[in-house]
């Protein structure tokens, strides 16, 4: 079932938006062509994709979601790009690089899930998914391999699922 046409008139002004803000085409012509780029993808994504995620009751916290994700990626890939610099400019700093199998912790093997983690994982200096079995396994490619074993063990991807989750209303 297509979405609602009201539900794509509105989301298509948030990516409107966003467009004018990555292009710098602060303009009518910007946000139009924004507008109409944000409807078309819109109009491809469907509900049997999201599921009954977009509903006018729900933007508000998605849209909250969408913002606090955005904020801890910042300060991650802040902290990570720090931490590399580190590593590369003192030759004391060890490295202990080597490959890591990483369970996608989705329970509905959704792809769209495995594949925002592993985006949000290459976003990141110091790891970068190397491969993927389909929906349950990645397997990241670490400067070092026990600071990654202790984030992941600790809860991060479990973590990011439940952002996406809250941040596609799913």
């Amino acid at each position: 079932m297509p979405m609602k046409i009201g539900v794509r008139l509105l989301l298509a002004i948030i990516l409107a938006v966003a467009w004018v803000l990555l292009t710098g085409q602060v303009n009518l012509f910007g946000f139009l062509f924004g507008y109409a780029l944000g409807f078309l993808i819109l109009g491809v994504l469907r509900n049997e994709h999201l599921g009954d995620s977009w509903s006018i009751r729900r933007l508000p916290d998605q849209v909250l979601a969408f913002v606090l994700y955005t904020l801890i990626m910042l300060k991650d890939i802040a902290v990570s790009s720090i931490d590399v610099t580190r590593r590369v400019l003192s030759p004391r700093m060890p490295l202990a690089s080597g490959i890591v199998a990483i369970e996608v912790d989705d329970e509905s093997t959704h792809q769209l899930m495995a594949a925002l983690s592993a985006h949000s994982i290459n976003l990141t200096p110091g790891e970068m998914v190397v491969d993927f079995d389909g929906t349950k396994t990645m397997y990241v490619h670490a400067l070092d391999v026990h600071d990654c074993l202790a984030n992941e063990q600790a809860g991060a991807q479990i973590t990011r699922v439940k952002w996406f989750k809250r941040i596609l209303g799913l």
